[in-house]
């Protein structure tokens, strides 16, 4: 009879997270909150190891918690630090730096220095400013050579996992904003973002154009109907991958 443990029950964003964790490495998951993914993964033999850290003492306590009574204490362990600051990398680890905004998140490899560029994987998940965050990747030496994205409580999320090679390339504005792997997959779920994210500017652009014909054109409703013009330019490109060869 196994003995396998299953571990917590993970939200769809977190096990899409989760997913991306190559097996068999060493985790270390940089701003744990509830250790919920180092935990899980652990419990079901995924990975041998974790170190769940966060910056603040209070999400760290709540780890603590969760490790122990999940029975890892031997194999999970919570640290206090700001990113990677007062954690040891020995060179195998995959790293988890989830749930928090782009600027946090490429503030954070930036400050990790050559700890981050001994890591074979990073698996991100910028809460906000992904686009820039895949610039700067990319422009920094790492290799997008993944992506998903998920759609949970009406918001969606990306998800993408990084290697550091040394070769510093460029992104399209179009791969840069919706993710080079993503269009390449023509994932479902970007797909829907994207219908979402048109729809959502014609209701504005129908907005702005009443407002035009109540108080005239204005150099705030032009500038306004420009940048809806270019994110739907934009939009447009991304819808092209999905048209069949």
């Amino acid at each position: 009879m196994s003995t396998t443990k299953k571990g917590p029950a993970l939200s769809d964003r977190l096990a899409a997270i989760a997913s991306m964790v190559a097996p068999g490495k060493p985790l270390i998951d940089i701003g744990t909150d509830h250790a919920y993914i180092p935990v899980k993964l652990c419990a079901e033999g995924t990975i041998p190891s974790a170190v769940a850290a966060d910056i603040n003492a209070g999400p760290l306590a709540k780890a603590e918690a969760n490790i122990f009574v999940s029975g890892l204490a031997g194999s999970v362990k919570p640290v206090l630090s700001d990113g990677f600051e007062d954690i040891e990398v020995k060179g195998g680890e995959s790293a988890v730096i989830a749930g928090m905004g782009g600027p946090t998140i490429m503030g954070i490899i930036e400050r990790g220095g050559e700890k981050v560029m001994k890591l074979p994987e990073l698996i991100l998940e910028p809460q906000s400013r992904e686009n820039d965050v895949r610039e700067f990747l990319v422009r920094n030496g790492f290799s997008i050579t993944d992506e998903t994205m998920v759609s949970e409580d009406g918001k969606y999320y990306f998800i993408m996992k990084a290697v550091y090679t040394g070769e510093k390339t460029e992104l399209s504005d179009v791969e840069a904003f919706y993710g080079p792997c993503l269009l390449a997959d023509r994932n479902p779920v970007l797909l829907r973002f994207l219908e979402k994210q048109l729809e959502e500017l014609h209701i504005i652009e129908d907005r702005v154009l009443d407002a035009v014909g109540v108080m005239g054109m204005g150099e705030t409703r032009e500038m306004a109907l420009v940048g809806i013009m270019g994110s739907a330019r934009l939009i447009q490109e991304a819808l092209q991958y999905y048209i069949k060869d």
